[in-house]
């Protein structure tokens, strides 16, 4: 899904996968153009798609996959409430050498209580 401005400029995108109804859990990612980082865009987004993907049609659990070198994704979902659950150690290469995964994740009664 395309993330826009309010005068419809886009400004990145956020896409979820690994959505299992029955288990009640999923997945997403975010990306925004560097040119539009801090300034909410993301986290506006995220809080959007949870709200819906909790509150419509009814998942409790969702995850968030974050590279070690993510200083701004990690910060960013500490913010909204996410918890370190996972740390896969050397996951990926990139930039010369090996960065683990983290894990991060919020529940359904997390969310509600954070944002209702």
């Amino acid at each position: 899904m395309a993330i826009e401005t309010l005068d419809g400029t886009l400004v990145g995108s956020i896409s979820t996968n690994s959505c299992n109804l029955q288990c009640g859990n999923f997945k997403y990612g975010v990306s925004i153009f560097r040119e539009h980082w801090r300034k909410g865009y993301a986290s506006d987004a995220i809080k959007i798609l949870l709200r819906y993907y909790f509150e419509e049609l009814g998942y409790v659990k969702v995850n968030a996959h974050i590279y070690a070198f993510n200083n701004g994704s990690t910060a960013l979902h500490e913010h909204l409430g996410f918890v370190q659950e996972e740390r896969i150690r050397n996951m990926i290469f990139t930039k010369g050498r090996h960065y683990d995964e983290y894990v991060y994740g919020l529940t359904n009664k997390e969310f509600d209580e954070i944002y209702t």
